[in-house]
């Protein structure tokens, strides 16, 4: 039984919301991943140039403030997760909270990480834009019934 003032979404409100959440880990996990860098002090950072922030703005403008978020930050163990909660709640407000906490979600972002690790060599070696990496990943969930390779 639902006790908040926060009205629970329909099952496909709610696959809406665990498709954008999931499509925003990926795009903060692919910032981190293509501008990531160290800077003096040792510290691992997302440094992403002026010219490129006014293209990904202009590219992906759903995700906007994320990318602010995310810009100039010191990558740790809080800072992702804090961003796309930031985003989530912003973006797609308080239903959004649930699509985090449902098994599925999790399940995904799950496969995600999963098909990032089994796939990090091939990533590495030539850049694919945000596009690509979503392409790449939901097409391998396609193929491998829930087992991602790209």
């Amino acid at each position: 039984m639902n006790t908040s003032s926060t009205p629970v979404p329909s099952s496909d409100e709610m696959k809406g919301l665990m498709s954008a959440l999931l499509d925003a880990v990926i795009f903060e996990q692919w910032v981190r991943f293509s501008w990531i860098e160290e800077d003096a002090d040792g510290d691992f950072c997302i440094q992403i140039p002026e010219a490129t922030v006014r293209e990904l703005e202009e590219d992906y403008p759903d995700y906007k403030s994320l990318l602010g978020q995310l810009n100039g930050t010191i990558v740790d163990a809080t800072m992702a997760c804090s961003a796309v909660l930031g985003y989530a709640r912003s973006a797609l407000g308080e239903q959004s909270m649930a699509a985090l906490e449902h098994p599925e979600f999790q399940s995904m972002v799950g496969r995600f990480h999963q098909w990032l690790h089994d796939n990090v060599d091939k990533l590495e070696q030539e850049p694919f834009n945000f596009d690509q990496w979503c392409l790449m990943f939901h097409e391998s969930m396609q193929e491998g019934n829930g087992v991602a390779h790209a």
